[in-house]
C-alpha cells in the first residue's frame, strides 16, 4: 500500500491541514478581508482571488488588505496646511 499523501491547504499552502481547518483562513474570514464561494476565494468586493502562480491566496489577500488599509488611512487624514501660507478670502479685494 502506498503512503498517504500529506494534506496541503489550498488557502495558505501549508502542509498538515486543509482549508476547512486553516487558522489563517478563519482569521481572514473574521477580519472580512476574504470570502469563500465553494472552492473559490473572493475579495470583499466579490472579485475572485487568483489561484494561479506560486503565491498562496492567503498572501495575496493579506497584501491587498494591507494596501487597502493604508489607502483608507491616507484618505481619512486631514490635509496638511502650510502655516506660512496666507489664507485668502476670494471675496476680499486687495
Amino acid at each position: 500500500m502506498a503512503p498517504r499523501p500529506s494534506l496541503k491547504c489550498a488557502y495558505c499552502k501549508e502542509e498538515g491541514h486543509t482549508a476547512t481547518r486553516c487558522t489563517h483562513l478563519a482569521e481572514d474570514l473574521d477580519r472580512r478581508v476574504v470570502r469563500t464561494q465553494g472552492a473559490s476565494y473572493l475579495f470583499p468586493n466579490y472579485q475572485r482571488v487568483s489561484m494561479e502562480g506560486n503565491e498562496s491566496p492567503k498572501n495575496i489577500v493579506r497584501y491587498f488588505a494591507k494596501e487597502q488599509a493604508e489607502l483608507n488611512k491616507k484618505f481619512m487624514e486631514k490635509p496638511v496646511v502650510n502655516p506660512k501660507q496666507e489664507e485668502v478670502n476670494p471675496t476680499e479685494k486687495k
